[in-house]
């Protein structure tokens, strides 16, 4: 911390005879940052700029590494259960960690709850405000998302959002499903903490650690509770890793990292020694969780289908089906293309395949095991599966992800699905490893820059964490990721940007909390931040009963939860100077 370089200056000051250039040159050997007390405000603006360059890029590198991590079929559901819940707060965590490790730890202190309020509530405000205006829908009948297309209306006619309710504050909004309402009452309930931490403010004859060891326990069973409700729902099929899976499998293709095959690695090793063994595809596929995988690929399949899709009937003739196998990175011979695309026609006399026979086809291309791991080479045949058969898409492909027409796909070189998992695997463990180490580096002269900011401007360093803090630890890209994911416009979308949202809630109430508590436990640190957590409390609790037994969200909905931000500022400022409640 500051707090430590400071001392070392004087020291390196006294040794080098008084003099400031000479202490600093001296200074140099044992930190590699600037000590703060010598910048000028133009030098503490431009490292303050270069120390959230490095956490925003580090936040960066920890997203793309998890999702590269979601792309390894045996460790995608633990990825998306267990590892992106923590990985999402671990900026914030670490700042947390490092506003308390100082000489001067309660100085800096309201760096770290500044960090966490400012985080909590953002993401409870802006991104999901954002979610409500890039995923509304037109409402008909008054309270009825128009995710449908009525009988009798044409597709080229329907749209999802009429230009009369594009703005219409109850006439456009979203769908949500129950599973909110569940995370709701999670969010509520890891509030107990902030509650019990308050404590210490009524009940000061109670011994100083007692308290926040409470708190400590209760951050823990719910942080264990989340990881586990999160991992329950991954392996059930029903968390929002669908949808990640399918952003991140579209640009994996996209950019050359994977093969049609290395994404369909998964369902053939599920189903190829069935299929080997009953000679039957359907039988295999007809299960749960291959029905699952099998909606999951039409949603992948979508965007390159309709890329080459020119005149928008639904189907593709050969040479169109040549270029999308060459989108999804498969290197066929045109005699071998043209045996499949034959086989996939329903109607032997037509010369085209619709989008159901296309995926019906590709799943048949990619479960031929390409190896002889299995040692059933002499084994392999074609199948024909039925698509209708298993194939049950709800709402048809609304929800695909969109293909730029001007974005051409790297040029992929050949090799096996598994070598394909072994370069993964690498690229993110190499992101994962890289993002953490620049986190641990520029956390704590983070907490540093910040606590100086605050001091030259007069006011409370939470002040400026608040603010600031969210900006560097990934906000834009909270944002971007919430608006991006509910702009497919279905009601399965909705509810995971909402969910994933309602989820970064519940981890900083109770790792990034549990963090604060633990230090003050081990270091004695006083709590005297009851606005603040007022406010969070509040913002959580209004938030949570905006989907508590509801079906959808509302646009004026949406600009409430909005507006919960600035009046969170305003609310915590009055309570602070007016209410004395710090």
């Amino acid at each position: 911390g500051s707090s430590w370089r400071h001392a070392l200056c004087m020291h390196a000051r006294a040794v080098a005879g008084g003099s400031v250039p000479a202490a600093m040159a001296l200074l140099g050997r044992f930190s590699p940052f600037p000590e703060l007390s010598f910048c000028t405000a133009p030098q503490v603006a431009f490292l303050s700029g270069v120390y959230g360059y490095a956490l925003k890029q580090a936040t960066n590198l920890l997203g793309e590494g998890s999702e590269l991590l979601l792309l390894v079929p045996p460790i995608a559901p633990l990825v998306g259960g267990v590892a992106l819940p923590l990985l999402g707060a671990l900026p914030d965590a670490l700042l947390v960690l490092f506003s308390g490790l100082g000489p001067h730890a309660q100085d800096t202190l309201p760096v770290g709850v500044g960090v966490l309020a400012g985080s909590t509530i953002m993401l409870l405000t802006l991104p999901w405000w954002a979610a409500v205006v890039a995923g509304r829908v037109s409402f008909r009948h008054g309270a009825v998302p128009n995710y449908t297309r009525p009988t009798g209306v044409g597709q080229s006619t329907w749209n999802k959002l009429e230009d009369d309710d594009r703005w219409s504050l109850n006439g456009a909004g979203i769908g949500i499903d129950g599973s909110l309402g569940d995370g709701a009452k999670l969010m509520k309930r890891t509030c107990l903490g902030y509650v019990i931490i308050e404590l210490t403010q009524a009940f000061k004859t109670v011994p100083v650690g007692v308290f926040p060891l409470l708190a400590l326990l209760a951050c823990a069973v719910g942080l264990a509770y989340l990881l586990y409700v999160c991992r329950e729902r991954e392996a059930d099929g029903e968390g929002p890793l669908d949808e990640h899976l399918t952003d991140a499998c579209v640009l994996a293709i996209r950019e050359g990292r994977l093969t049609l095959r290395g994404v369909l690695a998964s369902l053939r090793e599920r189903n190829w020694k069935t299929m080997v063994q009953l000679g039957d595809a359907e039988k295999s596929l007809l299960n749960r969780q291959s029905i699952e995988e099998v909606r999951r690929m039409c949603k992948i399949l979508a965007p390159f289908f309709d890329r080459h899709d020119v005149d928008g009937d639904n189907r593709i003739d050969f040479e169109e089906f040549r270029m999308v196998v060459k989108d999804l990175n498969e290197n066929v011979p045109r005699e071998a293309l043209m045996r499949i695309f034959n086989l996939a026609r329903v109607d032997p006399s037509g010369g085209s395949i619709g989008f159901e026979e296309f995926v019906a086809c590709m799943l048949s291309f990619a479960a031929v095991d390409p190896c002889d791991e299995l040692g059933v080479a002499a084994q392999r045949r074609r199948y024909n599966a039925g698509p209708k058969s298993f194939l049950k898409l709800d709402g048809g492909r609304d929800g695909a992800i969109d293909l730029d027409e001007d974005d051409e796909p790297a040029v992929y070189t050949e090799v096996h699905p598994s070598e394909q998992m072994a370069r993964l695997k690498s690229s993110a463990y190499g992101k994962l490893g890289f993002g953490v180490a620049l986190l641990v580096v520029f956390a704590g002269p983070m907490v540093d820059i910040l606590a100086e900011i605050g001091r030259r401007l007069e006011v409370s360093p939470f002040y400026v964490a608040f603010l600031l803090a969210p900006l560097a630890s990934g906000a834009a890209a909270e944002i971007s990721a919430a608006s991006a994911l509910a702009s497919r416009r279905t009601r399965r979308s909705a509810t995971a940007a909402l969910a994933a949202l309602q989820r970064a809630a519940v981890v900083n109430n109770t790792l990034c909390l549990g963090i604060l508590v633990a230090l003050m436990y081990v270091r004695g640190l006083e709590w005297v931040y009851t606005a603040e957590t007022i406010a969070i409390v509040l913002v959580e609790l209004r938030v949570a009963s905006s989907v508590v037994g509801c079906k959808t969200q509302t646009l004026k909905e949406g600009w409430k939860i909005f507006s919960l931000y600035p009046i969170a500022c305003v609310a915590i400022c009055l309570l602070r100077r007016v209410h004395g409640l710090s």
